[in-house]
């Protein structure tokens, strides 16, 4: 940022500080955050859906939510890849938002164990351990 000419000053917080600064009382210029977004393109309707909690920049576009409300309801992938491309697009277009890292987390589990909320194989459901057991023997 100091390369482009902008003077930045990093403020790192704890959770519930953040969640106040940045949720709460829309405290921010500009915000980093991590979190889960996917595999699934529905989870664009939580980051930037209309009055969602994890709009912290208050993006609302009608276009964008007709767009995922329509992906959401049905199960043509063709048609859901449209609506999304089409959301996406509009987000490319409409907001300064920059996804600047991913990352892959790892599991060791013991292999008697079943219906774990992490499997690698596209299941992901940190922290739901509901239906996890011990497989038969």
């Amino acid at each position: 940022m100091a390369q482009a000419g902008i003077d930045v000053e990093v403020q790192v917080h704890e959770y519930n500080a953040w969640s106040e600064k940045v949720g709460t009382k829309r405290d921010f210029i500009l915000e980093m955050q991590g979190g889960f977004m996917g595999p699934d393109p529905a989870a664009l309707a939580k980051r930037f859906g209309t009055g969602q909690a994890s709009n912290y920049a208050a993006y609302s576009s009608a276009e964008f939510d007709s767009l995922c409300e329509q992906g959401a309801a049905t199960g043509d992938q063709g048609k859901r890849a449209e609506y999304y491309k089409k959301a996406q697009a509009l987000l490319a277009k409409d907001l300064p938002y920059v996804p600047i890292v991913t990352f892959a987390g790892y599991d060791a589990n013991r292999s008697d164990y079943i219906n774990l909320p992490i499997d690698g194989t596209g299941k992901w459901g940190w922290a739901e351990f509901t239906y996890t057991d011990l497989a038969a023997k």
